[in-house]
């Protein structure tokens, strides 16, 4: 007699088993549907990616292209930047002797 009671013990321990794991499968296929839905429809992040990379890549071309003329005038700004401190100092140093 005691093993048709853990045989009913064990059958009910399985019973339950599978109904946890049945709740788990069901669980687990509802979110991978909602994982999947989701995707589907949402495309905006995607295409500012794309977005963001093409911006990147004219930004590149045009750099590359305009090189020579960049250079010249980033160093001709630095040059004017120059000009304008070291007058800036000498008008200083003038004040200084007329006062």
């Amino acid at each position: 007699m005691p093993f048709i009671i853990n045989n009913r013990h064990f059958m009910k321990e399985e019973k339950r088993m599978l109904e946890m794991l049945n709740k788990m499968w069901i669980g687990a296929t509802c979110r991978l549907h909602n994982f999947v839905e989701d995707f589907k429809h949402e495309e905006k992040g995607a295409a500012e990616i794309v977005a963001i990379i093409l911006v990147i890549v004219v930004v590149i071309a045009v750099v590359v292209v305009f090189r020579e003329r960049i250079m010249d005038l980033v160093s001709n700004t630095f040059d004017d930047a120059d000009k304008v401190k070291d007058t800036s100092f000498l008008e200083i140093g003038n004040l200084k002797t007329l006062l």
